[in-house]
Parts: C-alpha cells; sequence; structure tokens
C-alpha cells in the first residue's frame, strides 16, 4: 500500500455512515475494503470479520486485530408539532460542536437536515454563555409535522456530515475518524503480511457498539476463541490547551500501557518498534483504557491483550484530525511484531 492508498482508505471509511447500533453502511464498505485478504463474514450484532488467508492450523496461537467501525451519532426522539425533530445522543456526542451542522437522517429514504441554531442577535448574553442539552437540540429537515411523520421514525438514526479534507503538512480533517483511521491501519497491517508464512491464525475484527460498551468486539471475541489480541483506536493528540502527556501528532503509533493490558506484550511491541525504526510513543492508563481493549482482555478465559492508539484531536466531533503518518506506524508496527513473533521464516 502506499500513501495514497491510506488516505483513499481514509476517504471511503469516513464517507460511510454507521452509528452505534445501525454500523449498516460502514459495515458494507469494511467488507469490501477487506475483501482482497481472505474470507469476510458479519455476525449478529454486526461486526465485520476477517479471517486471513494463509492460517495455521486451528488449534495454533490466534491472533485478534480490532478496530471499530460506529461512530457518534444522533436519534430521532419525537417530531414536535412544528415538525423539528427532538434528538438524543448515540455514544459521547460533543455537543458543543453540533449547533448548526448538516445532518442526514438515516429514514427509510435519508433525509437531510441541520440542527436548529438560533442566531445570536436573538439571544441575551447569558443564554449565549450556556451549552444547551441534547433535550433542548432540535434538528430542522424543513417538514410541517404532518409531512416529517410521513418521512421520519421515531428511531432513526443521525450523522454529522463532515467530508474529509486535507490540512496542512499532511494531516486530514473529518468526522468518524474515531475510529475508522484504526479500521485502516488494519487494512495497511494486511497489507503487510500478504504472503508472509505465519504459524498462527489471524482475524481481524471491525467492531460495532464501541462507542456504547464494547459489545462487538465482546461476542466477536468470544465467538473466535483468540488468545491473543491487538486493539487500535485513537488516543488524544496534543492540542491547543491540552495536557504536554498527550502524544503529539505525527509522533507514531502511542504503545499502551494499562492493568488491563499484557505486559509483556506492551514490552514486546516497544523492542518491534525499536528493532524496525517505526515511530512510536507511550501511552499508560492508570486502570481501564476506554477502549475495545476493556471487553477483549476478559473474553472467553481471558487474552492476551495489547493496545495500539493514533493521536488524534478534537475527538467526538465533526472536525477530528489525525496524521495518516501516524495510521501507517500502527499498521507498520502490527505486521511486525506478528511477523516478529510467529513468522515460520525466522
Amino acid at each position: 500500500m502506499g500513501q495514497m492508498d491510506i488516505r483513499e482508505a481514509l476517504g471511503k471509511l469516513t464517507a460511510a455512515h454507521g452509528t452505534s447500533g445501525r454500523e449498516y453502511g460502514a459495515a458494507a464498505c469494511g467488507a469490501e475494503l477487506l475483501a482482497p485478504y481472505g474470507q469476510v463474514s458479519t455476525d449478529t450484532l454486526g461486526n465485520v470479520l476477517l479471517a486471513r488467508e494463509g492460517n495455521a492450523p486451528e488449534k495454533a496461537d490466534h491472533i485478534t486485530l480490532t478496530a471499530h467501525l460506529d461512530e457518534i451519532g444522533m436519534m430521532v426522539r419525537e417530531i414536535d408539532d412544528k415538525g423539528y425533530l427532538k434528538i438524543a445522543a448515540v455514544g459521547g456526542l460533543d455537543r458543543r460542536g453540533l449547533m448548526g451542522q448538516e445532518v442526514l437522517v438515516l429514514a427509510d429514504e435519508p433525509v437531510y437536515g441541520v440542527v436548529c441554531s438560533v442566531p445570536p442577535h436573538l439571544t441575551s448574553s447569558d443564554d449565549r454563555k450556556k451549552l444547551l442539552e441534547m433535550d433542548d437540540m432540535a434538528i430542522d429537515i424543513g417538514y410541517s409535522k404532518e409531512e416529517a411523520e410521513k418521512h421520519v421514525s421515531i428511531g432513526d438514526w443521525a450523522v454529522v456530515l463532515a467530508p474529509l479534507v486535507e490540512l496542512q503538512n499532511g494531516m486530514v480533517s473529518g468526522k468518524a475518524l474515531d475510529d475508522r483511521a484504526g479500521c485502516a491501519s488494519l487494512l495497511w497491517a494486511l497489507d503487510k503480511l500478504k504472503g508472509a508464512s505465519l504459524d498462527c491464525n489471524v482475524t481481524v475484527v471491525f467492531a460495532a457498539m464501541e462507542e456504547i460498551g464494547s459489545q462487538g468486539a465482546r461476542t466477536a471475541h468470544y465467538a473466535a476463541g483468540a488468545t491473543h489480541a491487538i486493539a487500535v483506536d485513537v488516543t488524544f493528540g496534543f492540542a491547543h490547551g491540552d495536557k504536554p502527556h498527550c502524544p503529539k501528532m505525527g509522533s507514531g503509533a502511542a504503545i499502551g500501557f494499562a492493568p488491563i493490558l499484557n505486559p509483556k506484550m506492551s514490552k514486546a511491541l516497544v523492542e518491534a518498534a525499536k528493532r524496525h525504526d517505526i515511530p512510536y510513543t507511550t501511552e499508560v492508563m492508570g486502570g481501564r483504557t476506554g477502549t475495545d481493549a476493556d471487553a477483549i482482555h476478559t473474553s472467553g478465559s481471558g487474552v492476551v491483550t495489547g493496545l495500539l492508539s493514533i493521536p488524534e484531536r478534537y475527538m467526538h466531533s465533526p472536525v477530528e484530525v489525525i496524521d495518516p503518518e501516524d495510521v501507517k506506524a500502527v499498521g507498520d508496527l502490527i505486521a511486525a511484531y506478528i511477523i516478529d513473533t510467529w513468522g515460520t521464516e525466522n
């Protein structure tokens, strides 16, 4: 894979829509991108699974590589008497950036709308200092109540529309980079592993429902019976106003150390990064990681689990920012670690 391929994959993945519990569009896109690397399937909860070509005998070690497909979004909870759609948050939506955003309501026939925003001229100085609660927000789709009820149903999902755009210094911005960037890193790793002879089985999981509790990763890993796992997600990249311990953009793969992560695997990932001159940094968490790794490590009778993260600015907003070079570094490190550990030609 070349860099343009990474950007193309990021563009396709982020353009697809897939809120937690309704990952259909993102799942179809993920399945299409995974297809060249092995047998693709889906399960009951909407996970997309890939069994890598050239896998080892069934009793060999089995490593899963996981990134989540779902994105934060909204759900229609009411159509008021003026036709506005009252909404609930799906996942940890940052409502500070929601006002005035263009959205798509994922009805049977998708409907465009905007999140209502009262002009500052019509608000008091006190109101301008307040952050609206989700209960006070609504989507305007331009219909009366009677018209809206013909096109939208209670329980329909909605997503913010924010295309992937190029920033300076190679960085990109858009919605759903948490965690479609992780999915792209796994595609990069698979490309690096193509043709490698391994004494292990490899399953890739594009997981559903991470943003609401990691239900997808939990069930997928129970079914896979994995012995080892690497979860990939985003982490807080250093930005204006952030604490200096956040990894810097462009610093490579952030290798996690936490009580729920296997210390031997974390150290082995550091050693692999050094051995292969792959840019990396380390990230220490004192308990849970807030990623699918929290669910994976207790799957079945327990899984040896590691975590790699991609630095990201403005998480859970419509303008998330990443450096594609960090996406590549994560994929490079995954491939190097697997080949070093299970490659039969070593």
